[in-house]
């Protein structure tokens, strides 16, 4: 068990639905992997989602939501449509805080929110 204490941050960028050796779309492995295999309360997930086709990367949305230390970023625009959805449209949200999403929303949980819920200021 020794090194399970250790902290690490993975960054997964995708452009699609997670798919097996043969190519086969294949969600329920990596789900298994999420919830399984990763030590949840060391080990923070980044998705970057690198694709227009929402309908091949909506179970990240859900991981988003249920998942303990996961965290789904958007291309910039709609963050930031999703980030004035919930903070309203006075709510700065430059590229710079897009970045700073991009890079720790999975292990900061204010960052995670900001497009998933109402939440005080920082």
């Amino acid at each position: 068990r020794r090194g399970y204490d250790k902290k690490a941050l993975v960054f997964v960028a995708t452009d699609g639905a997670s798919t097996d050796d043969e190519g086969n779309v294949n969600v329920d492995e990596l789900k298994h992997l999420m919830n399984v295999e990763r030590q949840v309360n060391t080990t923070f997930v980044k998705f970057l989602i690198c694709t227009d086709d929402r309908n091949c990367v909506d179970y990240l949305y859900d991981w988003d939501k249920t998942m303990k230390n996961v965290d789904v970023t958007d291309d910039f625009h709609t963050e930031r449509k999703r980030v004035h959805q919930w903070q309203g449209t006075n709510f700065q949200f430059s590229k710079g805080e897009y970045i700073v999403k991009a890079l720790i929303g999975a292990i900061d949980q204010k960052m995670d929110d900001l497009d998933e819920k109402l939440i005080e200021r920082f």
